[in-house]
């Protein structure tokens, strides 16, 4: 299993080139000795290396590809094109198995190992498509929309260091709202599927389907405005990690009063992610935002 784990550990780390490697302090392998020495499990030693590289905590990390041609998302299939199916599936097939051996304990679910994979093998190509330009980023600030070329962009620095944006999303008073938000959502939504579904059908939200994106409707309810949509900034973040999924695009929101000083609100819009993810989701929200 260890063996394993370390293999893809080694095989991740190689996905920046030594210009992006500048800005972090890597781990040397006298610092992985030092962990072993140490009685560190590779479990510890991936983590460690992980945040160390890309400057973000393996639970938070992101990424995005980006097509500087056109400015926008690179295409879900121009990567599986250049790697080829057969060697992608394999890729993804052995990460299914490492996450397997390791009961879940690399901090990185699924679709974040399957996006980092894509993000090496463009790294280590011989001559990447200079179109493809690569942004590693924490979940919890949101991704800066420039990326780095093919070897990648990291965050200039870690998130407990860098004070990201001016807002207190990390004080104890927001963990509160966060918290109370979910209990108000909880209580605001009916229980059944075909219910929810009815719901969101109501909103009259109705938009045109696009191939490799899903749209997906984020919830925040409080009881001020004030605040509501910082609240709903962290939601939409917690949707993109339980999912794999990448916001992409705003495309509209509805808010509500249901009952006496609770303000409900929710935003619908795209998102990108591993194609196997969209289709499951797809089969759940069952097109309710499609014309």
């Amino acid at each position: 299993m260890k063996i394993i784990i370390l293999a893809f550990l080694v095989f991740c780390m190689v996905m920046l080139s030594p210009a992006s490697m500048a800005q972090t302090r890597q781990q040397t392998p006298f610092d992985v000795a030092e962990l072993l020495v140490q009685g560190a499990s590779a479990d510890e030693i991936f983590q460690r290396a992980v945040g160390s590289t890309i400057r973000v905590e393996p639970e938070y990390l992101g990424v995005r590809f980006y097509n500087t041609n056109t400015n926008t998302e690179l295409a879900n299939d121009d990567i599986r094109v250049l790697m080829g199916p057969l060697r992608q599936d394999g890729a993804y097939q052995v990460i299914e198995i490492a996450l397997a051996l390791s009961s879940n304990r690399l901090g990185l679910n699924q679709s974040q190992l399957e996006q980092l994979v894509d993000a090496a093998f463009i790294a280590t190509m011989r001559r990447p498509p200079e179109y493809i330009s690569i942004e590693f980023y924490d979940t919890r600030v949101g991704p800066s929309g420039t990326g780095g070329g093919p070897s990648g962009r990291v965050p200039d620095a870690l998130y407990i260091e860098a004070g990201v944006k001016a807002t207190d999303s990390q004080s104890e008073s927001f963990h509160q709202a966060i918290q109370e938000s979910h209990e108000l959502v909880a209580s605001l939504l009916p229980v059944a599927e075909d219910e929810l579904r009815n719901l969101l059908r109501a909103l009259d939200i109705k938009i045109e389907r696009r191939d490799g994106y899903i749209a997906l409707p984020a919830m925040a309810a409080a009881r001020s405005k004030d605040g509501l949509e910082h609240i709903l900034n962290a939601k939409r973040t917690e949707l993109e990690v339980q999912f794999g999924v990448s916001h992409i695009e705003h495309i509209d929101w509805r808010m509500s009063e249901p009952s006496p000083g609770v303000y409900f609100m929710i935003e619908v819009g795209y998102y990108v992610g591993p194609a196997a993810t969209l289709r499951e989701l797809e089969r759940e929200m069952d097109g309710v935002f499609y014309r």
